[in-house]
């Protein structure tokens, strides 16, 4: 198991939305949601942690990665490429919460494969 943890200040993320053209490409797909910025945000900070939980924050792109929301709002990952091919025997569970400035996102790995002695 692996446990992924990323705390962002809402107001860092919101300045490298509007001045990195990389991170607006990557986070277009929020169009048409009630608060698409936060959402945004909240994505990117998912991501960081599921990199942290992974210990391999540069060896995959982001656009490998997918958030959607279930009917409830829990965030759900959908891994793609490389990405899933590798990381294909786990399953992610993921929480993300935010208050003022702080957004916080949680993801934990694990295997779907049990060890046998």
């Amino acid at each position: 198991m692996f446990i992924g943890i990323d705390a962002s200040s809402s107001k860092r993320l919101e300045k490298l939305a509007r001045e990195d053209l990389h991170f607006q490409k990557l986070f277009n797909y929020s169009e048409g949601t009630s608060s698409p910025e936060l959402l945004n945000l909240s994505n990117f900070s998912i991501m960081e942690a599921l990199f942290k939980a992974l210990n391999c924050p540069t060896l995959f792109p982001r656009s490998e990665i997918r958030i959607s929301r279930e009917e409830n709002g829990m965030p759900k990952l959908h891994l793609t490429g490389r990405m899933q091919e590798t990381w294909k025997n786990y399953s992610f569970a993921v929480s993300v919460t935010h208050i003022e400035d702080l957004i916080i996102a949680v993801v934990v790995a694990d295997s779907n494969t049990t060890e046998q002695a």
